[in-house]
């Protein structure tokens, strides 16, 4: 799903271009961040984006920006109705032809004089058979494309309002607003259907008025086979048996709210009821995963009270229901019934911190204030959905588990970050933005830093309250922010929210002995130009900031406070007790930035020892990491990996280990390979296979009976690689292993795949498993690329298989292919397909490479 993306990591893909949490492991790490890359460290994987974001800017500014960058947010869609209630009926939903006949009642106001015709988004696929006003006068309606016209009877006064209702057929694009999932034959995947309305979904299933900036109330009634249950938005009103064996179910959602967020899933559910403050909290899983789903869903209620103390709003709808679904791309915040993907992880996941229980539901969750209550007025300001909700996760585990969690939560923010805008340095807010998950989740919690709890959320509970079940835009946050605190951030604003990039310092100390004074010149080295095609602003010239310096001495550490205002500044730091022994430019990291410091070893050494902050840990774990040959820099190195208090300073020190001599490596990794925390144990594992040698690779051995299914992931690649005289007995352990996403058997597969010295003889092994995982048709496709012909015929019969989904993995395996490659085989096999649907894809393959 998510290909296309730059980085490959768990990022937001949404139909036009936004929507849905989805997630793959980010690989990619800023070169640029630093003047000298730091050491490649495992990620944890993590919501990050691709969206549409156009913005407004600050008047000081305008002047050096295009003319459409002004606050008035151009991109806000007119119209010239408020819709306010819709009744939305759905009978005859057929999985076989993706259609569905439907009933939508829309009442809504007249917003000039004498409207005479009401335009609504309706799909071409959407045909209505019958258009009537509330006098069952019938009504006229015209096609426009996407849009349906509806000619009122009689024009409508300012004000005056108005029911239509509207009888249709919807035949339904599968993917496209709903996606209905069959039962193939697959397990853990019944037949099934769920919707997705961000942000033109919605209008492929009933006509509506589809853009963020208007809300209303909403009921979904839907009739289904009797198995089926039916979860939508709001309040469960009813539930009746017909007497032809189905069912109608009836939602009511009674606050208004955005119409992308209209949602409905229809699956054969087990509900796990639970409550928080006497509202319902419930989770609607598989019947066959409700022994996980407690486990994974039980902590719901907290977060609702953690985000409803830490805004202090009540969590304002009248249920939360979780619901899984299958072929889903991650989570989307429906009002009230968020949609998630349907996988739960077992017990034996928990050692690995699965990103569903780590970052997905607590930002799932936070949209039910960011994003559903509060909705962005256009698309140019998603980062107050999406970067907010982003935010309150870490803010949860701050508030759950401490500063050291959230520290950690936000620095995996931080690399997404400095690797986005290595890729496409764009602003916040700006139409297409690619940074407004991490950039938005970072700029917050720098705004926290600079304002303290107390007055940040009183900023953010008076941002909610006036802009409760409405709209907002960038600038409504700053004057909530000046109202509640009397501070004016309109340069914070500039230099973060329109312009992109931020700060590059690079800092030289200096020590006067005599004068026991420090001097630090700083120097911002971004560049401050844009090119002539850029749609922004250029970056700021300088950020303003101000900035904590500490620095330690042998008779204590010494904080001093500055203001970052120049170009090239020079800090003094006068009356110190003694010499320097460790300093931290920026403590506590409280700036988004890229630091260049060269130190000598000692003080990196001691700030590593001592730097309570997580970041400036892994900063300093870098810079020693530059110095190979210094034993001190090892040493140092391979204490905090066996002995640094907080799991990620030891995974970041394990994975620089490598680079140091074995004699240094080697005793810290032994001890780190029986670490309490399975992430550091299998950053171990990897760090001992790029070492090398018969010890690491029994160590690498032992590695294989772990708890962990990440620290066996680690193992089997390296095992199957290296261990050549046990490789069979490693392919098949690693090809019949069960795992959380069936990440060991897919490692497996992929290692299998790059055997170097052109051994193929296990293709065989990689294709019977063609049709338990996907990952099966992608290593064919490698060792294909590799030159083994046998793959190669594989994949090409493959396409042929009796089950659909199989053929579905063969064809986007080929289509990896270089044309040159594939073609002669698929044109020879083309016309003997028996799959018809299949014969028309390769031809079409085939016609676009010729």
């Amino acid at each position: 799903m998510c290909a296309g993306c730059a980085l490959g990591k768990l990022c937001k893909i949404r139909e036009n271009g936004m929507g849905a949490d989805c997630v793959r492991e980010s690989t990619s790490e800023d070169s640029s961040a630093r003047s000298m890359a730091r050491p490649q460290l495992p990620s944890i994987m993590r919501f990050a984006t691709l969206w549409l974001s156009l913005f407004a800017f600050a008047a000081p500014l305008r002047a050096q920006a295009p003319a459409t960058w002004v606050p008035g947010n151009v991109e806000t869609r007119s119209h010239d109705f408020d819709m306010v209630h819709q009744r939305i009926e759905l009978r005859d939903i057929r999985w076989d032809s993706t259609s569905l006949n439907g009933r939508v009642i829309t009442t809504l106001a007249a917003r000039r004089q004498s409207l005479d015709s009401v335009i609504l988004d309706a799909s071409a696929g959407i045909a209505i058979t019958r258009a009537m006003d509330a006098a069952g006068r019938a009504l006229r309606t015209a096609r426009r494309g996407d849009t349906l016209v509806v000619h009122l009877a009689k024009p409508l006064r300012f004000g005056e309002s108005a029911r239509i209702t509207l009888d249709y057929h919807a035949h339904i694009e599968n993917g496209h607003g709903l996606t209905f999932i069959y039962a193939d034959g697959r397990p853990h995947r019944p037949q099934q259907l769920w919707s997705m309305g961000e942000t033109t979904g919605n209008s492929a299933w009933f006509p509506t008025y589809e853009s963020p900036n208007d809300k209303e109330t909403w009921e979904v009634i839907a009739t289904v086979p009797a198995r089926m249950t039916v979860v939508s938005n709001g309040r469960l009103v009813s539930d009746a048996r017909n007497s032809n064996g189905s069912h109608t179910t009836r939602w009511s959602q009674e606050q208004p709210s955005a119409t992308y967020l209209i949602s409905i899933a229809i699956a054969p559910y087990a509900r796990i009821h639970d409550q928080w403050r006497g509202i319902p909290v419930d989770y609607y899983v598989y019947h066959e995963d409700s022994a996980l789903a407690r486990p994974l869903f039980g902590y719901t209620p907290d977060i609702i009270e953690t985000y409803t103390k830490l805004t202090g709003v009540k969590y304002p709808w009248a249920k939360y229901a979780q619901e899984t679904v299958a072929d889903f791309f991650g989570g989307e915040e429906m009002v009230s019934a968020t949609e998630l993907v349907d996988w739960l992880p077992d017990k034996r996941a928990y050692a690995d911190r699965p990103w569903y229980h780590w970052l997905l539901i607590p930002h799932e969750l936070a949209h039910q204030w960011f994003g559903d209550y509060e909705t962005t007025e256009n698309w140019s300001h998603l980062w107050l959905n999406e970067g907010f909700a982003e935010f309150m996760n870490g803010a949860y585990w701050e508030a759950k588990l401490g500063r050291r969690v959230s520290d950690d939560f936000y620095f995996d923010e931080y690399r997404q970050f400095m690797a986005v805008d290595a890729s496409h340095s764009m602003p916040l807010v700006a139409a297409g933005s690619n940074n407004i998950y991490p950039k938005g989740a970072l700029v917050l919690r720098m705004l926290r830093r600079r304002l303290g709890d107390e007055r940040f959320w009183a900023s953010i509970h008076l941002f909610l309250m006036r802009h409760q079940f409405g709209n907002a835009v960038t600038e409504d946050v700053r004057e909530a922010v000046l109202d509640a605190t009397g501070e004016n951030l309109a340069q914070f604003w500039a230099e973060w929210m329109y312009r992109p990039g931020y700060p590059r310092f690079s800092v030289h100390a200096a020590y006067d002995s005599t004068t026991r004074a420090l001097s630090l010149r700083v120097q911002q080295t971004q560049s401050d130009s844009a090119s002539q095609e850029s749609a922004w602003p250029p970056m700021a010239s300088v950020f303003h900031s101000p900035v904590t310096v500490m620095v330690g001495t042998a008779s204590g550490d010494v904080e001093r406070h500055a203001s970052l205002d120049a170009r090239d500044q020079t800090i003094v730091i006068d009356s110190l007790p003694g010499a320097p022994t460790m300093v931290v430019f920026d403590a506590g990291n409280t700036i988004v930035k890229a630091l260049e410091f060269p130190q000598p070893t000692s003080w990196l050494a001691a700030q590593l020892a001592r730097d309570p902050d997580l970041w400036n840990r892994w900063w300093a774990i870098g810079e020693l990491a530059h110095h190979p040959d210094d034993p001190d820099a090892g040493s140092a190195i391979a204490k905090a990996a066996t002995s640094a208090d907080y799991f990620l300073t030891r995974e970041h020190a394990v994975t620089a280990l490598p680079a140091f001599p074995a004699s240094i490596a080697l005793p810290a990794l032994d001890v780190a390979r029986h670490d309490t925390s399975a992430q550091v144990r299998a950053a171990a594992i990897t760090a001992l296979a790029r070492i090398g040698g018969a010890d690491a690779l029994a160590a690498v051995r032992e590695a294989w009976s772990d708890t962990s299914y990440g620290v066996e992931t680690a193992a089997i690649r390296p095992l199957i690689i290296a261990d050549t005289a046990n490789r069979a007995a490693w392919i098949a352990r690693g090809l019949a292993a069960s795992s959380y996403r069936d990440v060991v058997r897919n490692a497996a597969l992929d290692a299998v795949a790059r055997i170097g010295g052109g051994d193929f003889s296990f293709t065989a092994a990689v294709d019977s498993l063609r049709g338990e995982t996907p990952s099966a048709a992608n290593s064919l496709a490698i060792l294909s690329a590799r030159g083994d012909s046998a793959a190669l015929a594989l994949l090409v019969r493959a396409l042929d298989d009796t089950r659909p989904y199989v053929r579905e993995w063969t064809l986007r395996a080929l289509r990896r292919l270089p044309p040159d490659l594939r073609d002669p085989p698929l044109g020879a096999a083309v016309g003997s397909l028996r799959d018809a649907k299949t014969k028309a894809a390769v031809d079409s393959l085939l016609h676009a490479t010729h």
